[in-house]
């Protein structure tokens, strides 16, 4: 084991000279390719210098050492090494699922939000699907928040109460209801980008 991350190590020194010198022959590679080619070649079949490098790398991931071989057949170092990498998978796991989980809800509150906000601009409609996207999204969460995060099921549940309350056709012919909505949308966008670095996004809720 310890043989095998000795090789993977050198070969990852190695990558970054190995991708400088493919990138600097790239634009002989191209030219070559143009000159045989002729009229079939074409420059987007091609990626850039930067595209190339991006499109090679070396990662290894250890998985758990199974139940049946014997203790300290390891080394400490190589167990040691494989008990973090796995913990820093569960760990990164964890937080792309919550992250998914507040940005699906502030795209629906901000999509609604929106909606409400154009309400009797000219050939803009309102559709129920931007209150029930709310509903939905908060029903889901309630099954996604995996560590019982209390910020995003109090955002949740603020979501819920605040804004789905109303249907379509109430909040198109209620306009003190329509600003009571947006009001609340717009203070619960603020608060998770407090909570979250999540960017504004302009929604088009026209057909």
């Amino acid at each position: 084991v310890e043989e095998h991350k000795a090789k993977v190590d050198a070969l990852t020194a190695e990558t970054p000279q190995l991708l400088d010198t493919a990138c600097a022959a790239l634009p002989d590679a191209i030219a070559c390719a143009q000159s045989k080619l002729n009229g079939m070649w074409r420059a987007s079949d091609y990626p850039s210098a930067s595209e190339l490098r991006s499109r090679f790398s070396i990662e290894v991931q250890y998985e758990p050492v199974p139940s049946d071989v014997p203790a300290g057949i390891l080394p400490s170092s190589i167990t040691n090494l494989i008990n973090s990498q796995i913990e820093t998978r569960v760990q990164s796991s964890i937080e792309n699922a919550m992250s998914d989980a507040w940005q699906r809800l502030y795209s629906a509150v901000q999509s609604l939000h929106a909606g409400v906000e154009k309400i009797g601009v000219p050939n803009t409609r309102f559709h129920e699907s931007l209150v029930s996207n709310v509903r939905e999204c908060c029903c889901v969460l309630a099954k996604l928040n995996i560590t019982g995060n209390l910020d995003l099921e109090k955002a949740r549940v603020q979501a819920l109460q605040d804004l789905t309350q109303f249907d379509a056709d109430t909040l198109r012919d209620n306009e003190l209801l329509r600003k009571r909505v947006s009001a609340s949308a717009d203070n619960l966008l603020a608060n998770i980008r407090g909570i979250r670095k999540i960017e504004k996004v302009a929604y088009d809720t026209s057909d």
